[in-house]
Formats: structure tokens, sequence, C-alpha cells
């Protein structure tokens, strides 16, 4: 609709010079029209409509990468936040509702894994501890942990630490034949 821009543009500019004398004529008010041919009206609607589908493509494209960041930060940052993000999708698209063992099994695990979680802060604290450990102290470690354990009364942890304890045994005296041989 740039024709009808170009109308008032035009208008005004013959306003700028009103009144005006031409000879004995006074010219008080003048006004002009601009009527576009049907093939430059066809010509400018396409335009239009090119226009308004590049913003609208333009504003997908935003909502995509803003749905993309959110995932990133909020959604993906933790597997319960995932889950439910998954399900509420589901559940939106399709039009059905949870039972309330699934909904509340859903709020514990998310109650569970929040960053602030107690257990899950001293799991890291402990996995960092651990990592920098030579195999020697790491083993170490391993026995007063089966000690801790059996003294508490849980022997079945006890067990499996002891059970993980011999495996790792066993892989360190192949590694060391292999090293023997080698050698």
């Amino acid at each position: 609709m740039e024709w009808r821009t170009a109308e008032q543009e035009l208008n005004g500019e013959l306003l700028g010079h009103l009144p005006c004398k031409i000879g004995k004529l006074k010219v008080l008010r003048a006004s002009a029209t601009v009527e576009p041919d049907p093939a430059s009206w066809e010509a400018g609607m396409q335009l239009e409509s090119a226009r308004r589908q590049q913003l609208f493509e333009s504003a997908v494209r935003r909502q995509a990468k803003a749905r993309v960041d959110f995932l990133r930060r909020e959604v993906l940052s933790d597997p319960v936040a995932a889950q439910l993000y998954l399900v509420s999708m589901k559940e939106s698209d399709l039009g059905r509702g949870l039972d309330k063992d699934t909904i509340k099994k859903l709020i514990e695990d998310a109650a569970w894994w929040t960053p602030q979680n107690r257990w899950l802060l001293i799991a890291r604290i402990v996995y960092d501890y651990l990592s920098g450990l030579s195999d020697g102290r790491a083993r170490d470690l391993l026995r007063a942990f089966i000690v801790a354990a059996e003294a508490i009364g849980d022997q079945e942890f006890a067990d499996r630490l002891r059970s993980e304890a011999d495996e790792d045994a066993r892989e360190s005296d192949r590694e060391g034949d292999r090293m023997h041989l080698q050698i």
C-alpha cells in the first residue's frame, strides 16, 4: 500500500504551494489521487505478502532458537526436568492426564534432583576427592569403607564393596603381569 503513502506525500507538497496564482486564476485547494494499474497493484500485494512471510519466518527462527536455549539451560540440566518437560509436551499434545502415582513419583524425583540436594553435593565432593587418589590410596579407602559398612551392620553393602575391590585387585594383577612381561 505504498501508493497511499505516495498519495499523502504528494498532497502534502501541494498544500505547501497553496494558495497559488496562475495568471488570473487563484488556486486555493488541490488534491491528488494515485490509482495503481492492476498489474502494479498485484505486484505490490505480492511484495507485501513476501515481506510478511519473511517476518513470520524470522519470528519462527527466533522462537525456535529461544526454545533450544531454554531446553539447554533449564530442561536438560537434570533428568527429572527433562522427563517432566517431555511428559508435559506429550500430555498437552495428546490431551491425556497423568495418574496420581506418576505425578507423586515425578515430584519426588524432582525434589531429589535439585542442585542444592545435600547428597548430590556430597557425592560430587567425594567423587572429586576419589579421582585424585592414587590406586593404592583408593584401595585403602575402599577397605575402610568395607570396615565401616560392617561396623554399622550393612553386610550387603560391605559384600558389594568387597566384590568390587576383589575385581579391581584382579584387574590390577593382570595389568601388573602384562607390565612385567613387557619389561
